[in-house]
């Protein structure tokens, strides 16, 4: 190769060399790909993997990676003026190709063109804007996987969403095998004197008022629940929180408009617990412990379908567990 001088050159003419050189490794690239492709149509797969390292004198992973990238159907297709030009972007573009190949079979091939056509994919894309759209398509994966096994999983309990609000005994609604996916708890007082009893633990609870069985599975759609207690019986709302299944989140407690801390003894206060992962909630602000208002809370940030427990409430889309 010819050694070139640069003496004397403005930053314009720096640049252009740097480009031309670019351009050259550009060329360089899509012309070995063409090579690799070509002798592994000859000579074989098997025979081109186990011979042409050696040959070559590039180790076999590597040698690997270039053949994923030679038999890319998309590469091999489209001019390599539209093609990302770096080693690296043409990678992930083959092995994004063949995820979506592998997830959709039908028309994978086709959903990776249009990234082509639109821009998302161009000469310009770096191996990081490539990641990018792999890192989207394996979310919509998962996402899509979390459903599938959710519905196998009520599927094999042999449960149903209800489709419709109505009311129901604890006993009913597990006879009927119905799911839930929040809860507006509400219990009554001689349940709270029973339960706040040292002796009575979450065990307890659960087998007398067996809640839990009408929990949703919660792989991707998060279950809520809210118990309403006066503050005194915090630490038994917690304890029937547990009882349910639910991992204590927050409270919502009054908005007494003070800056300074005051004692409360007489308030009544809201426990959140959830079950599956954290849900971003739209609002954290709900406009009083009304059973009208929570479950109209509820309702705004969390999928249904909802029940209250022990008592009754006018949405209409919350059936009733009493």
């Amino acid at each position: 190769m010819t050694e070139i001088i640069l003496s004397g050159k403005s930053v314009e003419d720096h640049a252009r060399i740097i480009r031309r050189n670019f351009e050259s490794v550009g060329i360089a690239i899509f012309e070995t790909l063409q090579a690799i492709r070509n002798a592994n149509d000859d000579l074989g797969e098997n025979l081109f993997q186990n011979e042409m390292a050696k040959k070559v004198g590039m180790n076999p992973p590597t040698l690997n990676r270039w053949l994923q990238i030679a038999t890319s159907p998309l590469i091999s297709n489209q001019s390599s003026k539209s093609l990302p030009s770096s080693f690296r972007a043409l990678l992930q573009t083959a092995r994004l190709e063949k995820s979506y190949i592998k997830e959709y079979p039908d028309n994978g091939a086709d959903r990776v063109l249009k990234l082509l056509e639109s821009g998302r994919i161009s000469a310009s894309s770096t191996g990081k804007d490539i990641q990018v759209l792999q890192d989207v398509l394996q979310k919509r994966i998962t996402k899509k996987k979390k459903r599938i096994r959710e519905r196998e999983i009520l599927s094999l309990s042999q449960g149903s969403l209800p489709t419709k609000s109505n009311c129901y005994t604890i006993d009913q609604a597990r006879k009927e095998k119905l799911r839930f996916r929040g809860f507006l708890i509400q219990p009554t007082s001689a349940l709270l004197r029973k339960w706040k009893d040292d002796f009575v633990d979450e065990f307890q609870i659960s087998d007398e008022y067996p809640l839990h069985l009408l929990r949703s599975p919660s792989m991707n759609v998060t279950n809520i629940a809210l118990v309403i207690v006066p503050i005194k019986d915090i630490a038994t709302g917690l304890k029937i929180l547990r009882a349910f299944g639910f991992n204590y989140r927050d409270t919502f407690i009054p908005n007494s408009g003070y800056s300074d801390m005051i004692l409360m003894s007489k308030e009544v206060v809201v426990l959140r617990g959830e079950r599956g992962k954290t849900q971003k909630l739209k609002s954290s602000y709900a406009p009083s412990d009304s059973l009208d208002d929570l479950s109209e809370w509820i309702s705004e940030n969390y999928k249904g379908p909802h029940c209250s427990v022990f008592v009754e409430t006018e949405h209409p889309e919350f059936s009733a567990i009493i």
